[in-house]
């Protein structure tokens, strides 16, 4: 099978997925927010864990959805890598990077404070200036 075709079906699919997983995200903070009044001044406050977890989980699924979308569109019109419009899947990147971490701070904050979510921001800043640095030189 070609893998082209396997790599836009795959990022069809994570994008469709990513997407459905954005949305239910979206109704369960809409709906809990309503039923518990968390809506208001100073609501960041009044956010449940699991309503912390799904506000992760959302904007990391968000992120995962842009980014496939984009690969999706560009090999689906037969675009070549040099015609992969980098802003979106850019703007994809960081929203799922952002997503990410927020979902590590929030499952192991309770246990280990925030030392995990720290460590691999700094491990990712060290790996992205180590592979720029190697590309620009």
């Amino acid at each position: 099978m070609d893998t082209e075709f396997i790599l836009e079906v795959q990022n069809g699919n994570w994008g469709i997925a990513a997407a459905g997983l954005a949305v239910i995200c979206g109704f369960y903070l809409a709906h809990e927010g309503i039923a518990l009044r968390v809506w208001g001044w100073g609501w960041r406050d009044r956010l449940t864990q699991g309503m912390r977890n799904a506000v992760a989980i959302g904007t990391a699924s968000a992120g995962v959805s842009i980014r496939s979308v984009a690969a999706y569109l560009w090999r689906f019109g037969g675009g070549e890598i040099k015609d992969l419009s980098q802003t979106w899947i850019l703007i994809g990147g960081i929203i799922a990077v952002i997503g990410f971490l927020c979902i590590i701070r929030e499952i192991s904050k309770p246990l280990y404070g925030n030392g995990p979510w720290i460590w691999t921001l700094a491990t990712m800043a060290i790996f992205t200036a180590t592979v720029v640095g190697f590309r620009v030189f």
